[in-house]
């Protein structure tokens, strides 16, 4: 029984993708893929990307090097910085 309600939990799990760079270059988030509890970003790093995740539980990004923080921004430096 468990088995059957996790799968009908993933197979109506609707994947959101918005495209915030898309309407404006000063954004520092390109796209956000909303996975359920986890939400993918792609944010800008000059003139390249980094990817971080964003836990709606925990309510954390975390970059690229699965170091989590508090604030989009904190994030986004440390993966930018890890270039």
């Amino acid at each position: 029984m468990l088995n059957f309600i996790l799968a009908a939990a993933a197979a109506t799990t609707v994947t959101y993708s918005d495209y915030p760079g898309a309407l404006s270059r000063r954004s520092p988030v390109e796209a956000m893929v909303d996975k359920g509890l986890i939400v993918e970003l792609v944010v800008r790093c000059g003139d390249r990307a980094g990817i971080l995740t964003y836990s709606k539980v925990d309510r954390r990004f975390c970059d690229s090097s699965l170091r989590c923080h508090a604030r989009l921004g904190e994030a986004r430096a440390a993966t930018c910085n890890g270039y």
